[in-house]
């Protein structure tokens, strides 16, 4: 019998839609538990198989990872797994799984919608109407057309990709840094590969689209906000300490940035009262809302169901974040694709 423990609170807050029953089916078991603190986890989660976890604040370091002994699958539902040392994890031979691909178009779409609104000026005139000024021209960037601009991707994996496809019919130009990719791959997402830095000084947007790690984390801070162009925009739905928050908003303050298009931050929810940054006109501060469709729900609980199954089946999760690991026990590789290759990236 595999015991399955749901191991934070954020999974049991919500109904979920897990196939149960399935699991049942292949002989395993489940408890719910809320673990918050590395001594709950390892209470908790000691003789567990599988660790399934929705939040990303479970503290999963590699400490806490030696104590489960019978650990062989951590699952995260949702697309980040920053919480887990995943490099300790491949060294005790425990797969970690995400649900990568689930909200592809949903996060890819929220990045354009940000940047549409963004590049013209939408909450800047919104106000000037707020304010009685109609058809008022004289704001301090003008708006320029789409077509006319570079936009720059920073992660060109599957949503960086998604939102390449969307953006290559629309922009003059389309670059690409990503280091894990070749120029070939960038090409079939209709980009130019470029260093960090050409992308920074090219683009009149920029897009992140990057996970949080220690390669990631203060990615854009104050050295990469000066080489941007005091005409650019940032947009960035992917994690909040990717940016300096700090150094944007004193590049917003000091004119070196246009504006912003936030849909994650620093810390999550903010702390009250708002940092000075949310009071800008020329930023846009959704509430990491992106992936929140009825599509990416349905999509989130179906991978996570299939993810489960096959590990319990003797099969290796196809969105495992460390495919090269040697597990625990013997894990067949290969079956049906969780995705049509053709319409996902």
């Amino acid at each position: 019998m595999q015991k399955i423990v749901f191991a934070d609170r954020h999974l049991l807050l919500i109904s979920n839609e897990l196939d149960l029953e399935r699991w049942k089916s292949l002989g395993a078991s489940y408890i719910e538990a809320t673990c918050e603190s590395e001594q709950d986890v390892t209470d908790i989660c000691g003789d567990a198989h599988v660790v399934v976890f929705m939040g990303n604040d479970l503290p999963l370091n590699a400490r806490v990872l030696g104590r489960l002994e019978e650990c062989r699958l951590i699952l995260r539902i949702g697309a980040g797994f920053d919480s887990v040392d995943v490099e300790a994890a491949t060294q005790m031979g425990i797969v970690v799984a995400n649900c990568a691909g689930y909200c592809n178009e949903d996060v890819a779409m929220h990045a354009l919608t940000l940047l549409l609104a963004c590049s013209r000026q939408i909450p800047l005139r919104q106000l000037d109407v707020m304010e009685g000024r109609w058809s008022h021209m004289e704001l301090e960037h003008t708006t320029e057309r789409l077509s006319e601009m570079s936009v720059g991707i920073v992660g060109l994996g599957r949503i960086g990709g998604t939102l390449a496809k969307m953006l290559g019919p629309l922009v003059n130009q389309l670059l690409a840094y990503d280091p894990y990719i070749s120029d070939d791959a960038a090409a079939v997402s209709g980009a130019q590969r470029v260093s960090f830095d050409e992308l920074l000084e090219q683009s009149d947007v920029i897009s992140l689209h990057v996970p949080l790690n220690k390669e990631t984390r203060g990615l854009i801070g104050r050295r990469e906000l000066n080489l941007m162009k005091p005409n650019a925009y940032l947009i960035n739905t992917a994690r909040g300490p990717v940016v300096d928050q700090s150094a944007l908003y004193d590049a917003l303050v000091n004119k070196q940035l246009a504006g912003a298009g936030l849909d994650v931050l620093e810390i999550e929810p903010p702390s009250m009262p708002l940092h000075e940054l949310f009071h800008l006109p020329n930023v846009i501060v959704t509430g990491h809302i992106a992936p929140s469709t009825p599509g990416a729900r349905r999509d989130v609980w179906r991978i996570a169901s299939e993810n489960v199954a096959r590990f319990l089946n003797g099969d290796f999760p196809e969105t495992a974040v460390n495919p090269d690991v040697q597990p625990r026990v013997p894990l067949k590789k290969g079956g049906a694709p969780l995705f049509d290759r053709g319409t996902q990236t």
